[in-house]
């Protein structure tokens, strides 16, 4: 199992047990414990840290309100420079993103810093001791006391909006904290960090599970330990497969256990996998294909962001929140895209731009934009299917087509009267045929409003067999 015990140790008035892992990853030691970032040390939780990390620092975002009719709208906003190019003089907005992921999840909450000049955010600090949060009287409520500072927050008590807190969903004090998911996770880190260990311990001593020695006298100290030597000097993977000689009649009894037998690959799937549900990471996003196929892989993809990334994107979005309600306009709001994690293979986005076109809801200019392609002239408008018409930016109503492009209708309706007309001439006026009426002409009459045109499809049927019967 992994290295855990009993100890305990506090920290922000709060206790919990840690992993006894030496902080350079060497061997475990009970003498010796460190705080949660030894969970880095192993491969399969940096695995599932990174994947968050990567992704949440990939994304670009704006500052942006809700439009007068609907949708949204992109605003000027200092703080779109933060969030989306340098959180300060010595991060980007990568670096900050990425390093709020690991910590949150390894430390349980990432506390940042908002750097305030004449009423503007001019920068993000990350906070990396511990921040407690108190309860005052007054308009603003809440505060902030660092007693340690760090490199680049100095201690002591700091307002509502100088300190954003963004914290993991598991918390059991109410939601007011969040509690460390490599905590949590402790025992399964322990066995991904056992499992590094036994494979370098192979490498450098060789896997001899497979036997022992005997011998029918007593063997002396000197005896044992020049035996240990000489073991000692043939291990490691320079010397493997060579042939070992034992002296003084000692008898080599091999046993069945072997590397195939302890299936380690099974192990190690089954460590990741765990690991992963802690920090709810799809396996593939941690390298493990063994599940992966290529019909699934992209429904893996997009469930990475619909189900891991977007609640924790939402959250951190709400917290930005703070900084606009701060300076006056609580009516603005973060946004993070989304749209590019979600994407497809090539064939399968161009599909979702044309159909987008085609039902109106995309402008092809907007296509070009988030392909980086630049303006077209004639781009800006929305389309839709039987000619393209264009949608009036008013009312929101089709722009009727001049008459000469509804004069192209004319063929396909006067087709439609000549087959009602052949089926009056042969069956006469009955139910069926005035049916078969409507069947023909309904395609017509939707073609019709599509380009903006009236088409009465009850007059129709009854002016196409009134006239012939």
């Amino acid at each position: 199992m992994g290295f855990t015990s009993d100890f305990k140790r506090v920290d922000g008035g709060q206790s919990y047990s840690v992993p006894y892992f030496t902080r350079d990853g060497s061997s475990p030691t009970r003498r010796l414990a460190i705080d949660k970032a030894g969970a880095l040390f192993s491969t399969a939780y940096l695995a599932a840290a990174q994947a968050k990390a990567r992704g949440l620092g990939s994304l670009p975002s704006g500052v942006f309100r809700d439009a007068e009719q609907y949708g949204r709208e992109k605003v000027q906003h200092p703080l779109t420079y933060i969030i989306n190019n340098r959180w300060n003089p010595f991060m980007t907005s990568q670096d900050g993103w990425q390093w709020l992921s690991v910590f949150r999840d390894t430390m349980g909450q990432a506390p940042v810093r908002v750097e305030w000049s004449r009423g503007l955010p001019v920068a993000l600090w990350p906070i990396t001791v511990p921040v407690e949060q108190h309860h005052a009287p007054g308009a603003d409520p809440v505060r902030y006391i660092i007693r340690d500072g760090d490199k680049f927050t100095k201690a002591g008590t700091y307002l509502s909006h100088e300190v954003l807190i963004f914290k993991t969903c598991i918390s059991t004090d109410g939601g007011v904290t969040g509690r460390s998911l490599a905590e949590l996770a402790a025992e399964d880190i322990g066995l991904s960090i056992d499992l590094t260990r036994f494979y370098a311990n192979v490498i450098q001593k060789g896997f001899h599970p497979g036997g022992y020695l005997e011998h029918e006298a007593k063997l002396s100290l000197e005896d044992v330990q020049a035996l240990s030597a000489k073991n000692a000097a043939l291990s490691g993977a320079d010397h493997a497969g060579e042939l070992r000689i034992f002296d003084q009649g000692l008898k080599y009894h091999a046993l069945s256990a072997s590397m195939a037998e302890a299936d380690i690959v099974k192990q190690q799937e089954f460590i990741l996998q765990s690991v992963g549900r802690a920090l709810y990471v799809q396996p593939t996003k941690m390298m493990d294909f063994s599940r992966a196929t290529y019909s699934n892989i992209g429904d893996a993809n997009i469930s990475f962001v619909v189900d891991t990334l977007l609640s924790e994107i939402t959250n951190i979005e709400r917290e930005l929140g703070k900084i606009t309600a701060a300076m006056g306009a609580p009516e603005l709001y973060v946004k993070f895209e989304l749209r590019g994690l979600m994407r497809g293979d090539f064939k399968g986005q161009m599909q979702a731009y044309k159909d987008g076109i085609w039902a109106g809801v995309y402008k092809p200019a907007e296509v070009r934009a988030w392909e980086e392609l630049p303006f077209a002239e004639g781009s800006d408008e929305l389309l839709r299917p039987a000619n393209y018409f264009s949608i009036d930016p008013i009312t929101g109503e089709a722009r009727p087509l001049p008459a000469k492009q509804q004069n192209a209708l004319a063929p396909v309706l006067a087709d439609a009267r000549s087959r009602i007309a052949d089926r009056v001439a042969k069956d006469g006026d009955t139910p069926k045929t005035r049916e078969f009426a409507r069947t023909v002409l309904t395609p017509v009459a939707k073609a019709y409003e599509l380009a903006g045109a009236e088409f009465d499809i009850d007059h129709e049927t009854e002016e196409a067999i009134s006239g012939q019967a």
